[in-house]
């Protein structure tokens, strides 16, 4: 008996199998990876999903409150009769819910001794019998300007003008410097460097004076002498200061008042510089 022999297979016969296991497993791997990235950008969209949002500032829409600005109301009085008439215009001083208290009692206090002494006068006159021209009243005019006005002063100035019977009203003036932080009204010591301060600024408004040529020399170094009395009416500005003189004091009654502005450039020696307004 002769023995079996082998099928002989033909190596072609694997080809087929082959391509088929390496399709099987390239199909395998590609399901692999892509299930694999499919997971990575999940879990990537999950993530950015929870993640910490930014902290954000508070933004705050309140608005910085602006500063109240001063008010200057006016006030008027009136009083007439056969014998006088009075007539008074003076201001009262507002910064919002603040009062000028202080300011403002003195301006009243100014005004009211004014209106008193006017009618004082006129009293004594009437008792003594030297009224002239009585059918002509007495008269009491008084009124202001605001000469300057910024957020840290005030310049008042008050223009008085008396008629007592005679050939024409005398005149007065009066001024009023207000520090508008400390609300308080502000003399000429405040405002000068020293005691010789008076005698700079009296030289210099002395060489103004008769520039101008307004009257004598000697009418105008008398009435402008560095004495108190001759400087109670000044006021400050973006000018300099100012100082004035009713008619008489430094020339005659038709020349009228006069004033003299001095710029701060020239005043370095006079006028603290916390008082200088700069231009």
């Amino acid at each position: 008996m002769s023995p079996m022999k082998r099928p002989i297979i033909s190596k072609t016969s694997y080809a087929p199998m082959i391509f088929a296991l390496i399709a099987i497993g390239i199909l395998v791997g590609g399901f692999i990876y892509f299930s694999n990235n499919h997971t990575q950008e999940s879990e990537q969209v999950i993530t950015s999903q929870h993640a910490t949002p930014p902290v954000l500032e508070p933004v705050s829409n309140a608005e910085t409150p602006k500063e109240e600005p001063v008010v200057i109301d006016k006030k008027a009085t009136e009083e007439k009769n056969k014998e006088f008439e009075i007539v008074v215009e003076y201001p009262v001083i507002k910064k919002g819910d603040a009062e000028f208290e202080a300011v403002n009692a003195s301006i009243k206090t100014f005004v009211d001794a004014t209106v008193k002494q006017f009618k004082a006068d006129y009293n004594n006159a009437k008792n003594e019998d030297v009224i002239t021209h009585p059918s002509t009243p007495w008269s009491l005019d008084m009124d202001y300007a605001a000469t300057y006005q910024s957020e840290n002063l005030i310049s008042l100035v008050f223009s008085v003008s008396v008629y007592a019977g005679g050939a024409h009203p005398n005149g007065s003036i009066k001024t009023l410097v207000i520090d508008v932080k400390n609300q308080n009204i502000l003399l000429l010591d405040n405002v000068l460097v020293s005691d010789t301060s008076l005698k700079t600024l009296s030289a210099l408004v002395i060489d103004d004076l008769k520039k101008s040529d307004i009257a004598d020399d000697e009418w105008i170094e008398n009435g402008a002498a560095p004495i108190e009395e001759n400087y109670e009416a000044w006021h400050l500005s973006d000018k300099g200061m100012t100082v004035l003189f009713p008619a008489y004091q430094v020339a005659a009654y038709v020349m009228g008042p006069q004033e003299v502005t001095i710029p701060f450039e020239k005043l370095k020696e006079v006028v603290k510089a916390d008082y200088f307004i700069a231009q």
